[in-house]
C-alpha cells in the first residue's frame, strides 16, 4: 500500500543514516541527452517530483546545448541541491558534466567521489553513451533506463526497467539483469504537465494550415520513415484502398525513403495525392497541435512509435498498433492497455491491425467516442500521471539499494524491500503506491 512503501522508505532513510551518517538516499542520473531530445521531453516533470530526501544528480555526459530543456533541467536540479547546501553546508554540484574526451577511469573517478547509493544510466547502447564509464562501477547498484529497450548484457549493470507488457516472463532469458517491472508503463511522460494545453479543439483550422482536406480521413504516422518495411507500408495502401476518401499523413525525412514510398504508391495504382509529407515541428506544443488534426495513428511495427506514440496518444488519436515480439514492438501494446479503451487494443497480426484500421476509418463515430475517452481519462490515467510514476520508480530505486551488498555492507537483513516479496525469478514487480 501507499503507507507500507512511505514506511519503507523512511526505513531505508535511517538505514543509510545509521551506517553512512547522511538523511537522504543518493541518486544520480546518467546520460548524453540532457538536451533538446525525447529522453527529457518525457522526463522533464519527473525531476521536479522527487521526494526531498532523495539528493538528485544528474551527470551530462556532454556539454549542454543551452536548450530550453537543458535550461530547465539545470535549474530544478540546482533549486534542489541548493535547499540541501543550507541545510548541511555541503558544497556539492549537482548538475556535472563529464566531456566528451575524459577516460571512462576518470569519468567514473567524478562519479565516484559523489558517494552515491544508485545510478540510473539513461542511454544504453545508443549514441553517447558512455559504458566504459560504468565499466568501472562508480555506484554500487547501476541500472539502466529508458534510453533503449533491451538488455546491456553487461555484468556492471544490476537491473533494467521495463514494464509486463513490454517484457513477458518468456523473454526473461535474453536479459542478463533481473528485470524492474514498473506497474504500469515503463516509459514516465510530462504531458500533464508541459503540455496540458493541447487539446485538439481547432481541428479544422489545422488541416487548413497543414494543407490536408477537411472532408478526408488522415491516418498519419510522424515517426521515422526508416521504421517503415514493405510489409507494413502494402498494409497501409490496403487500407487507403479500403476506405476511399482517405490519405497518409507521414514524416517526410529522410528523403529517399519518402521517394521509395512514392514509387511503391505508384506500382500499386495509388494517387499521389493520397499522400502529405510533413515537415519537422517546433517547439514541441506545435508537434502535439498538429497531430490532433488526424483522425487515426497508424503505430509502426518492427518498432513502435515510443515517445511518438504516446505523443500521438496524448493529441487524442485512436491508435491502431499490434503486439510484436520484442520490447522494442510491444511499447504501442503497452501503451493501449494502460489506456484501457474499448477499440484501441492492439492487433494480435497484421490482418487484425489491417482490420482494426479500416473500420476505424470507416466508422467516424467510434472514432469520436475514443477520443472521446481520450481526452477524458488524460488526466486520471496512470500512463500519464508523472508523479505517481515518479513515486513508484522511488520505491524501486529504495528496494534495489536495500538489496544490494555494496551500498549496505554492514548489513545481514535484506529482505524488508517490497520487490522481494513479489520477486519471481528473474522478474521484480515493483508495487503502485497508489494502491491504498
Amino acid at each position: 500500500s501507499k503507507g507500507e512503501c512511505e514506511s519503507f522508505f523512511r526505513r531505508v532513510v535511517a538505514k543509510i543514516k545509521a551506517e553512512k551518517g547522511r538523511d537522504c538516499l543518493r541518486l544520480a542520473y546518467v546520460s548524453s541527452d540532457f538536451g533538446n531530445h525525447p529522453t527529457l521531453d518525457l522526463m522533464q516533470s519527473m525531476f521536479c517530483f522527487h521526494r526531498t530526501d532523495i539528493e538528485l544528480f544528474c551527470i551530462n555526459l556532454c556539454k549542454s546545448d543551452h536548450s530550453g530543456y537543458s535550461r530547465s533541467l539545470i535549474s530544478v536540479i540546482e533549486q534542489r541541491a541548493e535547499k540541501r547546501r543550507q541545510k548541511h553546508e555541503r558544497k556539492t554540484k549537482h548538475y556535472i558534466e563529464i566531456p566528451e574526451d575524459v577516460s571512462g577511469k576518470e569519468g567514473a573517478e567524478i562519479i565516484r567521489k559523489l558517494d552515491l547509493d544508485v545510478l540510473v544510466e539513461l542511454n544504453g547502447h545508443t549514441a553517447g553513451s558512455r559504458l566504459d564509464i560504468l565499466a568501472h562501477r562508480p555506484a554500487p547498484v547501476q541500472i539502466t533506463y529508458l534510453g533503449y529497450p533491451g538488455s546491456m548484457g553487461s555484468a556492471f549493470i544490476d537491473y533494467v526497467v521495463a514494464d509486463k507488457y513490454c517484457i513477458r516472463p518468456s523473454d526473461t532469458h535474453y536479459y542478463t539483469e533481473p528485470i524492474l517491472l514498473m506497474p504500469h508503463c515503463y516509459q514516465v511522460n510530462s504531458f500533464r504537465h508541459a503540455y496540458a494545453n493541447v487539446d485538439g479543439r481547432d481541428k479544422q483550422e489545422l488541416r487548413r494550415e497543414y494543407g490536408i482536406p477537411d472532408d478526408k480521413v488522415v491516418y498519419c504516422n510522424l515517426g521515422r520513415l526508416g521504421r517503415i518495411d514493405q510489409d507494413l507500408f502494402d498494409t497501409w495502401l490496403s487500407i487507403l484502398k479500403s476506405v476511399p476518401n482517405s490519405l497518409l499523413w507521414l514524416y517526410k525525412h529522410p528523403k529517399v525513403a519518402a521517394l521509395r514510398l512514392l514509387r511503391r504508391m505508384h506500382e500499386e495504382n495509388i494517387s499521389r495525392d493520397r499522400i502529405v509529407f510533413a515537415g519537422p515541428a517546433a517547439p514541441k506544443e506545435d508537434h502535439l497541435r498538429r497531430l490532433a488534426a488526424a483522425d487515426v495513428y497508424l503505430d509502426t511495427l518492427s518498432y513502435n512509435g515510443h515517445t511518438t506514440g504516446s505523443d500521438a496518444v496524448w493529441a487524442g488519436l485512436p491508435m491502431v498498433t499490434m503486439k510484436g515480439e520484442t520490447w522494442a514492438s510491444r511499447v504501442g501494446h503497452c501503451l493501449a492497455a494502460c489506456m484501457d479503451i474499448d477499440g484501441m487494443e492492439a492487433a494480435q497480426s497484421l490482418e487484425e491491425y489491417k482490420t482494426k484500421a479500416i473500420e476505424l476509418g470507416n466508422n467516424s463515430q467510434k472514432r469520436k467516442e475514443i477520443r472521446t475517452e481520450i481526452m477524458s481519462k488524460r488526466f486520471s490515467n496512470p500512463l500519464f500521471d508523472t508523479e505517481r510514476w515518479t513515486r513508484n520508480f522511488e520505491v524501486a530505486v529504495a528496494s534495489c539499494a536495500c538489496l544490494s551488498p555494496r551500498v549496505f555492507p554492514n548489513s545481514k537483513e535484506r529482505a524488508e524491500a517490497p520487490l522481494k516479496t513479489a520477486m519471481e525469478g528473474d522478474l521484480l514487480y515493483v508495487p503502485d503506491v497508489a494502491i491504498q
